[in-house]
């Protein structure tokens, strides 16, 4: 009886040195697993980097107008050369056509990728696994651009007076817009500032796209016009800027009320970001009705700036963001930072007309800012 007892002691205290052995290699496999698991989800937050600044650049490079071959180079930066992907695949979207086969479809708008990455596991063999995979995938894409560009042609636009006080001997005093409805300027040496502001605008709408960018011109001055209308035909924008000659009052109440016309209207692309980029030399003093308006053409006229400031409210209620520019020391300043403001817009100001160029680059810039989703 005794020695029964005795062998079966021993034989359960064996039955628990094999269960405590296959404890431990139980526990030894979770926490293999434990490991590469957070190794698998720390290279899986790598991969989606990866593919989100591949993304992204390969977007960027497509805004530009570059070639598959400088979007695929561009994705391939991003997600192996400084995301340590081992491979990648890109797509354009929204056809899926594949990046890197030496064609751009016309209707790209976007670029997705997938990073991919190998590494070896660190306890996983004891399993039998001896690689983990791990993938990213991500789009970058954008929407498509309606801008208006709506240019000041009153009289003052033809001065070519420099904008110090007081004036100095060798400056040009301009003449007094009040005083005359067909200002010349004051004839000296050219360029006007009219002269400056439509080579600035030509310049701006050759940093566009025409696949992604549709263009307009609005011009005012007593009057308010669209000279072109939103189109992909960039010969036609810049003809309609050339074209404008500077004479006249200041409406710039009409002049964004003809621009949110046509960013609203039937041309107006419903996925489109809508943009105004507006510039004045002056003070308002023209409305769109003889409310809002005051004679000849005086400085201060308060019924005309706010009409221009209720065109910007109407503006922001259709999703409408104002670039604003103030040119010389008579542009109203605080009147164009509210018309931003109220918009969602940057207000620049250009002590001279020379200076307009590196801000119709700068807005550029802030609209592609605006641009990647």
């Amino acid at each position: 009886m005794w020695g029964h007892i005795s062998h079966q002691g021993r034989s359960e205290r064996g039955d628990s040195l094999v269960m405590v052995a296959l404890s431990l290699v139980m526990l030894l496999a979770m926490l293999a697993l434990a490991i590469d698991v957070g190794l698998a989800y720390s290279e899986r937050r790598k991969m989606q980097n990866a593919a989100d600044a591949g993304a992204l650049a390969g977007a960027w490079v497509l805004v530009d107008g570059g070639t598959d071959a400088e979007i695929a180079a561009a994705i391939q930066e991003y997600t192996v050369g400084q995301n340590q992907a081992d491979t990648f695949q890109a797509y354009y979207l929204p056809s899926y056509h594949e990046v890197g086969g030496g064609y751009t479809p016309p209707d790209a708008t976007g670029i997705q990728v997938i990073a991919s990455v190998s590494f070896p596991t660190f306890l996983g063999g004891l399993l039998g696994i001896d690689t983990i995979s791990a993938s990213g995938i991500a789009g970058g894409g954008f929407s498509p651009l309606d801008i208006i560009l709506v240019l000041d042609r009153s009289g003052s636009m033809d001065d070519d007076s420099c904008s110090l006080q007081p004036y100095p001997d060798s400056c040009p005093r301009p003449i007094n817009q009040s005083n005359c409805i067909k200002c010349g300027g004051t004839w000296s040496t050219p360029p006007q500032p009219i002269s400056d502001a439509k080579a600035a605008a030509e310049a701006f709408v050759d940093m566009n796209n025409p696949n992604l960018s549709h263009l307009g011109v609005v011009s005012y001055a007593s009057d308010y016009t669209l000279d072109q209308p939103l189109t992909d035909e960039f010969y036609w924008v810049k003809s309609a800027i050339r074209s404008l000659t500077a004479s006249g009052c200041t409406n710039a109440a009409g002049g964004l009320h003809v621009a949110r016309n046509e960013l609203t209207g039937p041309r107006a692309r419903p996925d489109a970001l809508r943009f105004i980029i507006f510039l004045t030399d002056g003070l308002p003093n023209k409305g769109l009705t003889s409310s809002q308006s005051c004679k000849y053409c005086p400085d201060y006229c308060p019924v005309a700036k706010d009409a221009a400031r209720q065109e910007a409210a109407a503006a922001a209620a259709d999703r409408i963001v104002i670039y604003t520019i103030a040119l010389g020391n008579k542009a109203d300043r605080a009147l164009m930072q509210d018309i931003a403001n109220l918009t969602g817009g940057t207000s620049y100001y250009a002590p001279s007309s020379s200076e307009l160029l590196a801000i119709y680059r700068e807005i550029f810039e802030q609209i592609r800012l605006r641009l990647i989703q």
